[in-house]
């Protein structure tokens, strides 16, 4: 059906690293809410990201730009480890969200996070609920 603009809802975000590693999962997921322009989510070992996301209708993308906040000593699925202190990653993103017939949103994009590929896959679960 062409590109879309991301609704507001929840959604899964799957990651998975371009430069696989053996020690490491191959994918792990979070969950992520978009709400009027705003991003907040979060990941099984508890880094947050919060942030921004804004609709370009000229190019068709959905622009996504978060903070990482990870935990200490947390090491991402990319293998940066935040250290004793933690860490903030900052990540940019250009989504392309596409819809298939019958079947919910999903956008794609590959984004560098503190210096590693990684591929995020986001997936609209449910809307949220009315206010």
């Amino acid at each position: 059906m062409g590109c879309v603009r991301l609704a507001d809802g929840t959604y899964r975000l799957l990651m998975r690293p371009l430069a696989r590693h053996p020690a490491r999962p191959a994918a792990v997921s979070a969950l992520a809410v978009l709400r009027q322009g705003s991003i907040l989510g979060s990941d099984r070992v508890g880094a947050v990201f919060t942030g921004s996301h804004a609709y370009d209708c000229a190019s068709g993308l959905n622009h996504v730009r978060v903070a990482l906040d990870v935990p200490p000593d947390a090491e991402l699925i990319t293998g940066f480890s935040a250290g004793s202190r933690g860490a903030v990653v900052d990540i940019v993103a250009a989504l392309e969200a596409r819809c298939e017939a019958g079947a919910p949103a999903t956008a794609t994009a590959v984004v560098d996070v503190a210096g590693a590929p990684l591929e995020l896959t986001l997936a609209f679960l449910a809307p949220l609920p009315a206010a």
